[in-house]
């Protein structure tokens, strides 16, 4: 077991006897982690950044399903094992095992969609991984996709992280979601470490060009920039793909010297968030009854006050959601051009070998035209959400104001009523991922002629009606592509007001935890004098045991 175990379960008793549960969740996990004595490695990022390449790469076999769509579902934990073995665990019984060609049934978006089995996680043992024996590598879902619970699933999992590789698109290097990723990881890991993929796709200048903007940009968000390793499936990109197993494997073979320095960089952080509310318990403790009924009475007129303030704040969205609207209806307008000469070609290709009657041919455009339509529209639905996220971001600033605000006055209130000021740490907006739409084809004729098609020359014909189906094929198009920016405009609005409800959730939660401090006694003084003096040991014990350079080396 790590040797800060101890000082783990500490803060979790100091912060269960105060009913602070995010802490007292967070601090079981990571004692959990500490006692296996294995450092868990997540591959996070963005949808289709090439984590599930990467890791199957590790693996020296394409084993875990890898798709043109979000394919990554669940959480999916590689170990080594002596034989190739995978399990399943579900919310209703104990894992069983399934036959690894079983994998895409329970872990992926088009075999498990929206998680219907309720799998908690998929299990993959294999002996590949022998030289990496004391890691446990996490396949996440990736976040930002249209698929709204695959990036929740991501973010709450997020707490387990051990140390962390961050798949970042090379031709997309290091969008604003990468860098939130970042900081969201940092504080549960300091172990973190940039994996540049498809970088084959970049001519060796671009290459160079893109490393530089990536190591600046990290530079400039983070007190410590992480390392950055190119890495690709190309042969000529080996070297980087060995480079990346033997830090790996240097982490493996020092994983309960490296769980321990987890474990203390977890101290740190969670008993210095601990430290915060104790302080209020203290205060609460030490002012006067008439001070202290005061402030209730003044956390009172701000519990009332949030309201009108989220009103404010979803009334400061109606010009982001214009915007929004505006910029879903500028995008089909760009892609429309193309997209229905890319289909119609596609049709053209396909029209010379269809034989058949009227309402068979008819049949068979239908099922086509349906495909083809919703082949085009989904990847531009994707389009449309990613080209929304720095809308998406400005729309959120007002609620971050909001917060930021709402929780320096209550930190005003405390310091007006007890003399001491307190620093309540804010807890910033997260953003909800746009639903995904879905493609509906309207009907390919006005009438229902292919009735008919029994009595209809079909020989004569035919050269008529594929000329038809060719001409329908530019207005379905713009139908399909103008209902899906407006739905996903509706998903993003919608997005939105998520994001807000959930943050407002989260300021209710600080003034509810800070209320319920306030009804520390006198008599409780001692004891939240003994957990102050224990965070504060933990603290100094802790920092001075973490390396000064904790990433993945």
């Amino acid at each position: 077991m790590g040797s800060f175990s101890p000082d783990l379960a500490t803060i979790a008793g100091i912060a269960r006897r105060h009913h602070l549960t995010d802490i007292d969740r967070r601090c079981r996990t990571a004692q959990q982690q500490a006692a296996e004595g294995l450092v868990t490695v997540a591959v996070l990022g963005r949808f289709k950044a090439g984590k599930t390449t990467l890791l199957n790469q590790l693996l020296g076999e394409d084993l875990l399903p890898v798709q043109a769509i979000p394919a990554t579902a669940v959480i999916t934990r590689l170990r080594f094992g002596p034989a190739l073995r995978v399990s399943v665990k579900t919310g209703t019984g104990a894992p069983f095992g399934i036959e690894p060609a079983e994998i895409g049934h329970w872990a992926t978006e088009t075999g498990n969609p929206s998680n219907h089995r309720g799998v908690e996680w998929v299990d993959v043992a294999s002996p590949a991984l022998a030289d990496l024996a004391g890691l446990v590598l996490v396949d996440t879902p990736g976040t930002g996709s249209s698929w709204k619970h695959n990036t929740r699933a991501s973010l709450d999992w997020l707490p387990n992280v051990g140390a962390a590789i961050l798949a970042v698109n090379a031709t997309q290097p290091l969008a604003e979601d990468d860098l939130e990723l970042l900081e969201l990881l940092h504080p549960h890991t300091p172990r973190i470490l940039i994996a540049l993929t498809k970088i084959d796709l970049l001519t060796e200048h671009d290459q160079r060009a893109v490393l530089e903007h990536v190591r600046t940009q990290l530079g400039r968000r983070l007190p410590v920039a992480p390392s950055v390793l190119p890495v690709s499936s190309a042969a000529r990109h080996r070297p980087q793909r060995e480079r990346l197993r033997r830090e790996l494997r240097e982490l493996s073979d020092s994983a309960t010297a490296a769980a321990t320095d987890l474990a203390a960089y977890r101290s740190v952080r969670l008993a210095t968030e601990c430290r915060t509310y104790l302080e209020l318990a203290r205060l609460a403790a030490t002012t006067h009854a008439e001070a202290m009924a005061q402030l209730r009475g003044a956390l009172d007129a701000e519990s009332r006050r949030l309201p009108s303030l989220t009103r404010q704040a979803r009334a400061q969205l109606e010009p982001v959601n214009r915007t929004i609207t505006a910029r879903c209806q500028a995008m089909v307008g760009e892609a429309l051009p193309a997209t229905a000469w890319r289909v119609q070609r596609d049709l053209a290709g396909r029209l010379p070998a269809w034989r058949g009657s009227l309402a068979a041919e008819t049949a068979q455009f239908r099922d086509w035209l349906r495909h083809a339509l919703r082949d085009a529209a989904t990847p531009f639905a994707a389009a449309c959400a990613d080209e929304l996220g720095p809308l998406l971001d400005q729309g959120l600033e007002p609620a971050e104001r909001m917060g930021e605000a709402f929780l320096q006055r209550l930190g005003r209130l405390v310091r007006e009523a007890t003399g001491v000021g307190l620093d309540l740490p804010v807890p910033q907006p997260v953003r909800t991922p746009v639903e995904p739409v879905d493609v509906m084809v309207s009907a390919v004729f006005d009438s229902h002629l292919e009735l008919l098609s029994w009595a209809l020359p079909m020989a004569l014909l035919r050269p008529l009606v594929h000329r038809h189906f060719l001409r329908m094929v530019p207005a379905q198009v713009e139908r399909n592509l103008a209902r899906t920016g407006y739905r996903t405009a509706a998903a993003a609005r919608r997005s939105l007001e998520q994001s807000l409800a959930d943050h407002v959730a989260a300021l209710r939660e600080a003034e509810l935890t800070c209320r319920q401090l306030l009804d520390t006694q006198s008599t409780d003084l001692p004891a939240i004098e003994a957990d102050l003096a224990s965070l504060d040991a933990t603290v100094g014990t802790a920092a001075s045991v973490i390396p000064a350079d904790a990433g993945i080396r």
